[in-house]
């Protein structure tokens, strides 16, 4: 949406495929795969917004295919909205962030 020299192009093919699909297709395919998850992952708002996540599709089937539908459809409003806007942070260590310090950083600063 923003497009900075701050930010990476992602090309998302497996965009709307869901996590159990991925894995039986691994599964098949016999990939090699890590396992084991990464020991700061729980500090992580994106660990609590999967978690939240993953607990609304467990009680509602498909609510994480609606919110990305629905993301779908408004994304032409809001990159109309923002076209302009260059207003972007960087923290002291070079990446692009909201505050005034990224999240990357927070989590070193955390752990020591």
């Amino acid at each position: 949406m923003v497009k900075s020299k701050h930010f990476v192009p992602r090309i998302k093919p497996l965009y709307f495929i869901n996590e159990d699909e991925i894995r039986k297709y691994v599964s098949l395919k016999k990939f090699k795969i890590l396992k084991k998850r990464c020991p700061y992952a729980s500090l992580s708002y994106r660990d609590e917004v999967r978690a939240l996540l993953d607990k609304f599709e467990e009680s509602n089937k498909g609510t994480k295919n609606s919110i990305v539908n629905s993301f779908l459809e408004i994304l032409p409003l809001l990159k109309k909205h923002y076209k302009n806007s260059k207003e972007i942070n960087v923290c002291s260590c070079g990446e692009p962030c909201i505050g005034e310090v990224c999240k990357g950083c927070e989590v070193v600063k955390k752990v020591g």
